[in-house]
């Protein structure tokens, strides 16, 4: 049997690694931009999921994008290491 060789898209492994980390239920997630390589629907119900306030965490995330804005109920932000606001 021979092995096509193919590569698992970066997509697929965002997610893979993102199941690894959610796993076990963990008290406290660290992640940064977890959802940059997916399509908008997907990162959408990701951020959805990780946001929902019945899961045991507390979510620290570096991102980018404008619907983690709306999602998260404290924003830092950073410039230049150092805090520049806080709401």
């Amino acid at each position: 049997m021979i092995s096509e060789g193919r590569r698992i898209n970066s997509a697929s492994i965002q997610k893979i690694l993102l199941a690894r980390c959610l796993i076990n239920k963990p008290k406290l997630l660290f992640l940064e931009e977890p959802v940059e390589k997916l399509d908008k629907y997907s990162a959408g119900e990701i951020i959805d999921f990780l946001t929902a306030p019945e899961n045991p965490w507390t979510l620290v995330v570096i991102a980018k994008g404008n619907y983690w804005k709306q999602k998260c109920n404290r924003i830092v932000t950073l410039e230049n290491s150092k805090i520049k606001s806080i709401k």
